[in-house]
């Protein structure tokens, strides 16, 4: 029956069709002269419409719609408050050839009104040719903008009011949606309460051991089951409940570099998109047993979506987010799963202004607009795409990028979306290198979707959210972004975090310690300094810590469920709900617990840096012989390196000088699958070094670099000075004065300074930093000590 939506819903209204083709008809009211005499008639309807209320309908539609599957139509405007809409009721539609009627319906047929927009060739033909159609089952999913409704928070039970604002897709594109899992779906565990502890446990015995520097990426589904790759590409769920156990396994062709979750209704099944460092996308099918087929096993099913880019940051619908394309370096990437077409984010060049840009309270260091200005995260919204980087979050219109994905698919290659707003840092000093966006709303942070977290050493408290308010394309740009500060104030060595999606409560790994923290607005008053042990929720003192480096960290803000992992296999499944009952942590008792054996040098960081340097290399990196001192090319420089140092220019080597560059300052010079490049090509090398460099535990030396950056990059190539002070490392850009020869000229009259770019050093990743700085210091004492014993014996 025609009707209206009515004010509910105004002023939009939108419906996807699924399965079969229908065709909606729409009708206009009677003139109202006419409808005293006419009341009465057996064809003539009456609205149902709250404002129209009792008036006749004109029995002919003056529009036919014809829905294809898989589409979209909206309603809006006079259409909606001035029209009345419907679908007949019959099996099959009749129409009349299309160039032949001009009416909109005649005894031959139906006319289609959007015949020249119908992609379906077989629909299109048979309304041609004045064919008929039979109607098959349909299913209509309806998006309606509703005023308020009123929505229930499974987790705590309470009722509040809601605004939500539908977004919709262009026409010809799939409908791009997210799924949630709700409560149900979750371990039944003791309702979580943020409760501050200021006390620390024993970590424990470990749940369980894999060989040494095996664990190579894990990823938590559910708290139920714990995704394992180790040695090998080899990718394993754990099953968490006791006993565990590993339940399946499956190979994949490299070591996975990132993971998104997509969250089916069905508890029994879902799908999880992988990426690896051989540039290869799988989509990961995980089929769960009912609970009455207990025998039967878990099926982990991959296959592959398609090739080409790695590093995959969020996806949603066909579309993908990646931040590494093959051949092309780093970036943000879209990829539409149907076609071959890859879309490029571009950045804005270094000094470059976009109009207009975005107050960001507060003026950044010029020395941000020429640091290479790499990818966070990525986030795709419904109408919107947001890239958060080092330097800035860059804004892009979702339906520029999705027509120009979709439409690039027969052609393939890589086209170029520029950015349709930017927002700066607000009194940012350094780049930021670590965090994530959110994707859940925190309300009581006062934030929504799309904020970003950050995790920094640089500044008085390492977690902070930068929140912006929600913007729409076709709307004020936002007047003022906020940052809060003072949330969490971490004393030492950070390694691992795990973040939940809406930034409420994270886990973090130092070199010693393990915690679970929770969040709150404590920056609104100007008395209260950073958290420190306030907020923390749960912490362990990692016993056996020596010899040892933490390498994973995972963690579920829903049920406090925390997976953590050290480089000499140990791994451990917490429960924050149970840390009252823990048994504290005292010096005595910690002493008591024996240490494990290390039987291999731990690698921080496996799947990146596959390679550490054996147990007979000393603290540096190498310990020539008195009696052949480096040869000098210039008073106190050698370009001995290779004889006095094998492992620092290896791409593949932790601590290396490739590591420095790729990792501390952030210039990308490693390909992910760490393909040693072409000579000359890309990459980064010393190739001079102070002889001071040459002897045992030097505080003090010099080196030349030279950097050649993948494409993509910001930086040029070029050479670069690192100057080492009592284990503090300082970068410095050296000016363009030729190359090798002219530098090696320089330094027989002068020193190295005098080349020197800037005065100050550059902005490096001091938490990499420090991770280095921690790690040779556990590989100085503890194996420095192994090779002591075993000469003495």
């Amino acid at each position: 029956m025609p009707h209206e939506d009515g004010p509910s819903y105004f002023p939009a209204v939108g419906t996807i069709s699924l399965g079969s083709y229908t065709v909606v008809d729409y009708y206009r009211y009677r003139p109202l002269d006419e409808e005293d005499s006419k009341v009465d008639d057996p064809d003539i309807d009456v609205s149902a419409g709250a404002n129209q209320r009792g008036r006749a309908i004109d029995p002919v539609p003056v529009l036919c719609v014809l829905l294809e599957p898989r589409s979209l139509v909206v309603t809006t405007k006079e259409l909606y408050t001035e029209f009345l809409h419907g679908i007949s009721e019959r099996t099959q539609d009749m129409f009349c050839p299309h160039e032949d009627i001009s009416g909109p319906e005649t005894t031959e047929g139906t006319r289609i009104a959007n015949y020249r927009m119908l992609r379906n060739n077989d629909i299109k033909k048979c309304i041609a040719e004045g064919g008929v159609l039979e109607r098959q089952d349909r299913i209509s999913l309806t998006c309606r903008d509703y005023e308020n409704v009123r929505t229930i928070n499974t987790e705590r039970g309470t009722t509040t009011q809601a605004n939500p604002k539908v977004r919709l897709c262009p026409p010809g594109h799939s409908v791009l949606t997210r799924r949630i899992w709700s409560s149900k779906h979750w371990p039944k565990q003791s309702p979580m309460e943020d409760v501050e502890s200021k006390e620390v446990a024993l970590l424990g015995p470990p749940t369980m051991e894999l060989p040494p520097n095996s664990i190579m990426w894990i990823k938590m589904i559910r708290s139920h089951f714990l995704l394992i790759q180790s040695s090998g590409a080899i990718l394993a769920p754990w099953d968490l409940t006791a006993p565990l156990t590993c339940v399946a396994t499956c190979n994949l062709d490299g070591t996975v570099d990132g993971a998104v979750i997509e969250e089916e209704e069905d508890p029994r099944m879902m799908r999880i998109l992988l990426s690896t460092r051989s540039c290869t996308t799988y989509k990961l099918r995980l089929d769960i047993p009912d609970s009455n087929e207990s025998q039967a096993p878990l099926r982990l099913t991959p296959s592959i979506v398609f090739g080409g880019l790695c590093q995959i940051l969020d996806a949603r619908g066909p579309l993908f987010a990646l931040s590494r394309l093959e051949g092309r370096g780093p970036g943000a990437f879209i990829k539409d799963q149907r076609g071959s077409a890859v879309v490029e984010l571009a950045s804005l060049p270094p000094g470059a202004l976009l109009d207009p840009p975005l107050s960001n309270h507060g003026g950044q260091n010029s020395r941000l607009q020429i640091a290479h200005n790499g990818v966070i995260d990525i986030q795709i919204f419904d109408d919107v795409i947001v890239v958060a980087r080092n330097c800035n979050i860059d804004l892009y219109n979702l339906l520029e990028v999705a027509e120009r994905s979709f439409n690039g698919a027969e052609s393939g290659g890589v086209s170029t979306v520029q950015p349709l707003r930017y927002l700066n840092y607000p009194n940012l000093e350094r780049p930021v290198y670590r965090g994530s966006l959110l994707r859940h709303p925190n309300p009581r942070l006062g934030i929504s979707p799309g904020s970003l977290a950050l995790f920094s050493a640089e500044y008085p408290s390492c977690y902070r959210i930068i929140s912006w308010p929600e913007w729409r394309q076709g709307t004020a740009a936002p007047s003022e972004i906020t940052y809060l500060e003072g949330l969490v104030k971490v004393a030492g060595c950070m390694f691992n975090t795990a973040l939940g999606p809406s930034g409420h409560r994270f886990a973090l790994s130092e070199d010693e310690n393990l915690s679970i923290y929770f969040t709150s607005r404590r920056d609104s008053d100007s008395t209260t300094g950073p958290q420190s042990s306030e907020g923390r929720m749960a912490g362990w003192m990692i016993a056996g810590a020596l010899g040892d480096i933490p390498v994973a960290l995972d963690f579920d803000e829903v049920t406090g469920r925390c997976v953590f992992a050290m480089a000499s296999g140990r791994m451990w499944v917490k429960e924050t709900t149970n840390f009252s009952s823990e048994p504290r942590a005292f010096n005595s008792l910690k002493k008591l617990l024996p240490d494990f054996e290390v039987i291999e040098i731990p690698n921080p960081d496996p799947a990146r840096w596959p390679v550490v340097i054996p147990f007979r290399t000393p603290y540096n990196f190498g310990n020539p012989p008195a009696s052949d001192p480096p040869k000098e090319v210039a008073p106190r420089w050698s370009d001995e390196v290779d004889k006095y140092f094998p492992y620092k220019n290896r791409p593949d080597c932790y601590g290396s000088t490739p590591w420095l560059i790729h990792e501390a300052l952030h210039i990308p010079v490693v390909w992910p699958g760490h393909h040693p490049p072409s000579v000359g090509e890309y990459g980064a090398r010393t190739v001079l070094f102070t002889v001071e460099a040459a002897e045992p535990d030097s505080p003090f030396y010099d080196e030349v670099i030279e950097v050649r950056p993948l494409p993509g990059s910001d930086e040029r190539s070029g050479f670069w000075a690192l100057v080492m002070d009592c284990g503090n490392w300082e970068f410095y850009r050296l000016r363009p004065v030729g190359g090798l020869d002219d530098i090696v000229a320089h330094l027989q009259h002068d020193g190295i300074g005098k080349l020197f770019e800037n005065d100050e050093p550059w902005p490096a990743d001091e938490v990499k930093l420090g991770q280095l700085s921690r790690w040779r210091y556990r590989h100085n004492r503890r194996f420095g000590q192994l090779i002591s014993e075993r000469n003495l014996t």
